[in-house]
């Protein structure tokens, strides 16, 4: 009985708010640095951009949504690391706006949301959301496209396997807010709404904001335990997001409460959104909580490291082996 209502419990307080899809709003930042130690990617240094053909393929996304061409255009060359780098973001350009990808997605914000997370709510008996499975699906994609020697598609598609992999790695998209933030909301769907996004969008704000600062110093903590990461043993794509979405739930409820005491009273608003100031980023004196923010941030930023590089490993021996003459 008392599962039961913790069930039902879940699933009536997600319907009260909607789900930023957004994870570290950077993934371009996140992949470069992710795969900068992926050295077998400069192997294929000359890439011929290809017009998309694989519609009937990928009829699962948004139909209104057109493969836009950054900086390289069809018929010109590009190479492998750019374009995993330039289309690390794509899946979040609307890909997976206005669909009907399952009949709870508007328990998770909608189908963007759905795809892009996987909630873990009553201990993990309630899971909502398919991002493990768009991990998969792109992967598959990527063979499509490497079987028929199409290397540009090839590696835009493995990039979008790495994104919806990497949303994986951050708490808020494992589990959306505290039972006691949602009490204390008094399950009123338009409060819990706004404090929701606030919470979800400042933590990536932050995140962003001191990762890209390591990342024009050239060092730092975070930049640290990303570059370090071995990769990962990876023998399926959707097992590996599974595993990361189990290990960033799990510490999820401990980082959110040192969030709640870390962030200002004007950011845990549940009335207004709340604009980003860089002051609340970096306040002048930190409070005790930020050790525990620090610490949850920087193994969630090497483990999603570590699985992405497992899943770069997995790629290099099951869809690229044995290279081509034509990519020597």
């Amino acid at each position: 009985m008392i599962l039961k209502r913790s069930v039902a419990f879940a699933l009536i307080a997600c319907a009260f708010f909607p789900a930023p899809a957004l994870a570290w709003a950077d993934h371009d930042l996140l992949t470069r640095e992710i795969l900068r130690e992926v050295k077998w990617l400069n192997q294929y240094r000359a890439v011929k951009v290809t017009p998309y053909t694989y519609a009937e393929q990928e009829k699962a996304i948004n139909p209104d949504y057109k493969p836009v061409y950054l900086d390289k255009l069809v018929g010109e060359t590009t190479n492998a690391r750019e374009i995993m780098i330039r289309y690390a973001d794509e899946p979040d350009w609307g890909l997976d706006d206005g669909i009907e990808a399952s009949p709870l997605q508007s328990l998770t914000g909608g189908s963007k949301g759905y795809r892009h997370q996987s909630y873990q709510l009553a201990n993990g008996v309630v899971k909502l959301g398919e991002a493990p499975k768009r991990v998969k699906a792109y992967y598959d994609l990527a063979r499509v496209a490497f079987n028929k020697q199409d290397y540009y598609w090839g590696f835009r598609f493995l990039t979008r396997s790495v994104h919806y992999l990497e949303d994986m790695g951050q708490p808020y998209h494992t589990k959306p807010i505290l039972w006691r933030q949602i009490l204390d909301a008094k399950l009123d769907t338009k409060r819990l709404g706004t404090l929701a996004t606030n919470l979800h969008t400042y933590y990536e704000a932050y995140v962003s904001h001191h990762l890209r600062k390591q990342a024009a110093k050239g060092h730092g903590k975070w930049i640290g335990a990303i570059q370090d990461a071995k990769p990962a043993d990876v023998f399926d794509p959707e097992a590996a997001a599974v595993a990361l979405a189990d290990f960033a739930n799990a510490r999820a409820p401990e980082l959110m409460d040192a969030l709640d005491r870390f962030w200002p009273k004007r950011v845990k608003s549940s009335k207004t959104l709340q604009p980003i100031r860089v002051e609340d980023l970096e306040p002048a004196e930190p409070p005790p909580s930020f050790g525990t923010i620090d610490e949850i941030t920087t193994l969630d930023l090497h483990v999603t490291s570590k699985m992405v590089r497992g899943l770069m490993a997995l790629a290099k021996r099951d869809l690229l082996a044995p290279r081509p003459e034509a990519e020597e």
